[in-house]
């Protein structure tokens, strides 16, 4: 439930009680004064009778009986509110008016029940006693007819509070959605704003003093996030001009076609290939992947590279440079990262080929004739223990080989659904392509990529290279 919902609900729910209580109160309040009015009344005119009747021959039992009759035939005639009657009792003896309905018993019983009290008041009447000489006069008036005036009473003041109470209401929660909720509302609207990465956006003047100190704060807020992270943009597009400075652009191989193709998951990647020569005139082709993606991946990337360039200074043996960036690498990383690393070494006199894999993807070798190689790991990650050793393989490369290197951002690319874009997927789509050209083959490769993402980004950094041996290649 929204806050805007919830303030609201607790203003009107208190509103709704308060007129609750107010109408219960009333309603009591109407109730006890209508009957105290009638108490009132029913004693003052029992007075009244009284006097009358004393004024009377006492012996003249028709002259009092045409009196309460009269009183009788006046309270009726008054309406339901005064409906009653009187009884003029002497001793035991008791005259009542001829046209009463109630049973004498009842009557006699209600006027034993008051002794020599002069005042009576049950749930259906108010009996009032006054004397006349040697008779008891009594007046009953009917209680329920003032509760009814009373509850009338209350209906129409129902009708009062319930109309006070919607016009009341309403314009409270006019003010408060003026007052409150919208201001809330137009400062929820730009916190969503700036979550969705709208930096800078700001929510204009409020009138209420807290409210604009609260949109003040929230804007500048808001302008220094976009001042950050137009720092960030800036610093981030060099340390990516940077990076592309540490990937292998330009170099001409003789007698090899070299593609290559990388999509970095951030900013900056993790993954890192080059082309290198040795000091023999062979050539080094590297291809590496560290542990995870952005920032600290690339630096670790960064550091990798220039560890591998130092160790290939020194000489082009395999097991020497593998041995080198281990220990180096192991030196300075983190303890939670890692590398895998796959290193060619291709020395055209002898047309051999030579690879050590620290845990990387298999690569792909491919002859003219279709068939496939897998250049699988031959030890473990780089940074592991300072002590790994890596097994050294051999090929010898022929005019219309291919080799084809991958990261595994590459193989574990997840389409919407979570299907992996896989590695038999990947073979076979380079087995398929082996008659085409290496630049078409990576275009085939990536353009599968994007299909399988359809059109999200992969979650890991991709990189892909493809070398081709020139068919001139002497043998």
């Amino acid at each position: 439930m929204s806050l805007r919902l919830q303030f609201l609900l607790a203003v009107n729910l208190t509103l709704i009680s308060v007129l609750a209580i107010f109408l219960y109160l009333d309603i009591q309040y109407q109730r006890s004064t209508h009957l105290a009015e009638l108490t009132i009344d029913t004693k003052r005119e029992t007075e009244l009778l009284a006097q009358a009747i004393d004024h009377l021959d006492p012996n003249n039992r028709n002259a009092v009986q045409s009196l309460i009759d009269h009183v009788a035939d006046v309270l009726r005639l008054e309406g339901l509110t005064a409906r009653g009657f009187a009884v003029v009792a002497d001793g035991d003896d008791m005259l009542l008016p001829s046209s009463i309905c109630m049973p004498i018993g009842e009557v006699n019983a209600l006027i034993q029940g008051m002794s020599d009290a002069k005042l009576s008041v049950t749930d259906e009447w108010v009996i009032s006693k006054a004397k006349a000489g040697d008779l008891s006069v009594y007046l009953f008036r009917n209680a329920e007819e003032s509760h009814a005036v009373s509850a009338r009473h209350t209906r129409w003041r129902l009708a009062e509070v319930v109309l006070f109470g919607l016009l009341a209401t309403g314009l409270i929660n006019l003010l408060l959605i003026r007052l409150v909720v919208r201001p809330f509302t137009k400062l929820a609207r730009t916190i969503r704003q700036i979550s969705r990465g709208e930096l800078g956006v700001t929510t204009g003047n409020f009138r209420s003093k807290e409210f604009q100190c609260l949109a003040s704060d929230l804007n500048q807020m808001s302008l220094a996030l976009q001042k950050a992270e137009q720092d960030r943009g800036i610093q981030m597009s060099k340390a990516s001009r940077l990076q592309q400075r540490l990937q292998s652009g330009g170099v001409s191989v003789p007698g090899l076609d070299v593609v290559h193709w990388h999509e970095a998951a951030d900013h900056v990647a993790g993954d890192y290939f080059d082309i290198l020569r040795g000091p023999d005139n062979s050539w080094l082709f590297c291809i590496a992947d560290i542990t995870g993606h952005g920032v600290s991946a690339a630096m670790g990337a960064a550091i990798l590279k220039t560890i591998l360039w130092s160790a290939v200074e020194s000489g082009s043996d395999l097991c020497r440079i593998m041995k080198q960036v281990n220990h180096r690498f192991s030196a300075v990383k983190l303890e939670e990262d890692f590398a895998s690393l796959l290193l060619i070494r291709w020395t055209p006199e002898n047309r051999e080929i030579q690879f050590a894999s620290a845990g990387h993807e298999s690569a792909f070798h491919i002859s003219k004739s279709g068939q496939v190689v897998t250049m699988e790991s031959t030890g473990t990650l780089i940074g592991i223990a300072e002590d790994s050793v890596w097994d050294i393989n051999s090929l010898v490369a022929k005019p219309g080989d291919r080799i084809v290197l991958y990261t595994d951002g590459l193989t574990e690319a997840r389409s919407p659904s979570g299907q992996q874009f896989g590695r038999k997927a990947l073979q076979s789509l380079i087995e398929s392509q082996v008659e085409k050209p290496i630049n078409k083959t990576m275009d085939v490769l990536t353009q599968a990529l994007q299909t399988h993402l359809s059109g999200r980004c992969a979650d890991d950094d991709v990189t892909l290279i493809g070398i081709d041996f020139d068919d001139s290649l002497e043998v």
